[in-house]
């Protein structure tokens, strides 16, 4: 499971003087997310310029949440196979503060 929502848009300027809108992206994950659909939107977002905060209920930043494979391997279906850990940026009792006080 996870989810994308952006929360917050600032503005920075680039080398050029042009200015781009930085947006603030929540993105909720929990145990067992598909391991590609987490990191490829993770670093993506990243690697344009949005911060993206990843957050799970009940766990704090700097705790991860383990990923799940899926591979097809000649049977009728997929098996399922264990990942990586997928690494919390934020805290979510932190981000819901921020977003009831506005910052």
């Amino acid at each position: 499971m996870h989810l994308i929502l952006p929360w917050k848009c600032e503005y920075r300027r680039q080398e050029n003087i042009q200015l781009v809108a930085m947006k603030k992206l929540l993105m909720l994950v929990g145990d067992y997310v598909e391991d590609y659909e987490v990191m490829v939107p993770f670093q993506t977002l990243l690697t344009v310029g949005h911060r993206v905060d990843a957050v799970c209920p009940n766990k704090k930043a700097g705790e991860a949440v383990r990923t799940a494979i899926h591979d097809f391997e000649g049977d009728q279906t997929y098996s399922e196979k264990r990942g990586h850990n997928f690494a919390l940026n934020a805290t979510f009792d932190e981000i819901r503060r921020r977003i009831t006080t506005g910052w």
